[in-house]
């Protein structure tokens, strides 16, 4: 099977691996392992063996309040990483970032396994970045318009 496969290489690189079944039968499942802190997830099916879900979670920074700034950081990565896909849960407090992967054989995404895990981390952590910026560059103008108009007055 495709997850044992990959739940084998992952726990041979070190890590910890909980596979679970995905709905009523055996074909979809999820292997939920830990790497640099973070938990990551990969759906596999037996179906479909060559097309891969990579996702991870992010919490969106608490100095983002407003969900039209994280929908719009979120939007703006997805140009510089085009591969990755994000949403928004769990009242906009998390947001989830998810790599599909079309690979030959499930040998070819081993190959490229943690280049993914790279590329999905980078785009995580650019997303929160990018959520920040716009929160700070928000809150700037914020208080230079209420300086602005104290002394207008």
């Amino acid at each position: 099977m495709v997850r044992d496969r990959i739940a084998r290489f992952i726990e041979g690189e070190g890590h910890r691996v909980e596979t679970a079944a995905v709905g009523d039968t055996e074909e979809l499942a999820e292997l939920v392992f830990r790497t640099r802190g973070q938990t990551f997830s990969v759906a596999v099916s037996d179906a479909d063996p060559q097309r891969f879900s990579l996702s991870t979670a992010y919490e969106v920074p608490t100095e983002v309040r407003d969900r039209t700034q994280a929908s719009d950081a979120l939007r703006d990565v997805e140009v510089d990483f085009p591969e990755t896909r994000f949403t928004l849960a769990h009242d906009d407090t998390i947001f989830i970032a998810t790599v599909e992967y079309d690979a030959l054989d499930v040998e070819a995404f081993l190959e490229n396994f943690w280049e993914i895990v790279g590329r999905l981390r980078d785009s995580g952590t650019g997303a929160v970045e990018r959520m920040v910026d716009r929160s700070e560059s928000k809150a700037a103008a914020d208080k230079f318009i209420r300086q602005f108009m104290k002394g207008d007055r």
